[in-house]
């Protein structure tokens, strides 16, 4: 048990098949049977595998045809808010407006920083003197989170002050 490797090997023991040796085993029936079971099986393996790719590739074309057609349609848009000389998109302004994620002073702010350059210098001139203005009108806003509270549910007060006379508690 405990010995080597190479003991336990017989050199008398061919470890090696002639031509004709091997070509007597191919011959055996046994041996044929596996043999055209791996050929039925590797067919299977490459039809399903065709029919894979197939579907893989028409999904990859699909998904470029629509990726192109969504950059066109972004070109479009774009060139579109250039002309009209707005970066914000209305329906994205009014879709924050309706959840109440930004305040109309932050969208004003937005709004004016966010427009696009004149064509003249006069014009340039007048989008940055509304947008410093715009600025400067919110700098006096508060900033925090939007806590909109409803009406059955008042301000928490501040009660009088306790100094350090007056025990929180009173003794029994």
């Amino acid at each position: 048990m405990l010995c080597s490797m190479s003991r336990s090997i017989d050199p008398r023991r061919p470890w090696k098949l002639t031509t004709q040796e091997s070509r007597s085993i191919n011959d055996l029936p046994r041996i044929k049977i596996l043999q055209a079971n791996v050929v039925a099986l590797k067919d299977i393996r490459d039809k399903a595998a065709a029919e894979h790719y197939e579907i893989w590739d028409d999904r990859l074309r699909e998904a470029q045809r629509h990726l192109l057609n969504e950059k066109q349609r972004a070109k479009m848009i774009d060139s579109e808010r250039q002309l009209s000389g707005k970066v914000v998109d209305e329906e994205v302004k009014s879709a924050l407006e309706r959840t109440e994620y930004m305040s109309p002073e932050q969208l004003e702010l937005i709004d004016a920083i966010l427009t696009l350059p004149g064509w003249s210098w006069e014009a340039e001139q007048q989008r940055r003197i509304n947008a410093i203005n715009k600025v400067t009108m919110y700098c006096g806003v508060e900033e925090g989170s939007l806590c909109f509270r409803s009406p059955a549910q008042p301000r928490p007060t501040i009660s009088a002050r306790i100094s350090a006379e007056q025990p929180l508690i009173q003794p029994l």
